[in-house]
């Protein structure tokens, strides 16, 4: 018994944890985008990944179509079904920062757009909506800001980035109380 034991054991480091910022953090990022401005596209960014826990990729092809304020939802092509749109979960506060943005940066657009393609234009946009923002420009522009940020120790700053937001996302819904089964599915896993 003694010999499984060793056998058995799961050896982890903290190396290898998900590294997530900490509310400090989060509220210092906030503040360095809201400085920056850029027409608040990164505050916006950064809200959504926040209040959606989505991936990168998944965020730069968002359509203002995609927003269902109703229902609260947000339409996402998914890692690995390139070819279909699935329903996830944003929260209020998110949903409210995006739907701002929107109306702040492509208010003009609806007004001379048919209504079919106004709802195709990318919400994260450097191009007017007819093409997505790259995933390696919001990297730089996080990398940047993760620069400047006091709250984040030097040692850490090279291990965040994006994606930390998912984490985030995730490990402040487990400490709100969230089930694991609910936020894997609010996290769009399919097991």
């Amino acid at each position: 018994l003694g010999d499984l034991k060793t056998i058995l054991r799961v050896r982890w480091s903290n190396d290898e944890a998900p590294k997530a910022f900490t509310k400090v953090q989060i509220a210092e990022i906030l503040r360095i985008a809201q400085s920056r401005n850029h027409d608040s596209l990164y505050t916006a960014i950064i809200w959504t990944f926040l209040g959606s826990g989505i991936r990168i990729n998944e965020l730069c092809h968002l359509k203002i179509g995609d927003i269902d304020p109703e229902t609260q939802t947000i339409k996402v092509i998914p890692k690995g079904a390139e070819n279909t749109k699935k329903a996830r979960k944003i929260n209020q506060l998110a949903l409210m920062m995006v739907t701002d943005f929107i109306e702040k940066k492509y208010s003009q657009a609806r007004e001379v757009m048919s209504d079919t393609d106004y709802q195709q234009l990318y919400i994260f946009s450097c191009t007017g909506g007819n093409k997505p923002i790259t995933s390696r420009a919001i990297q730089q522009f996080m990398k940047s800001i993760i620069r400047e940020a006091r709250s984040i120790k030097d040692e850490d700053k090279d291990r965040l980035g994006p994606h930390s937001f998912r984490h985030s996302f995730a490990i402040h819904g487990l400490e709100a109380g969230i089930d694991i089964y609910t936020l894997s599915k609010l996290l769009g896993h399919e097991s």
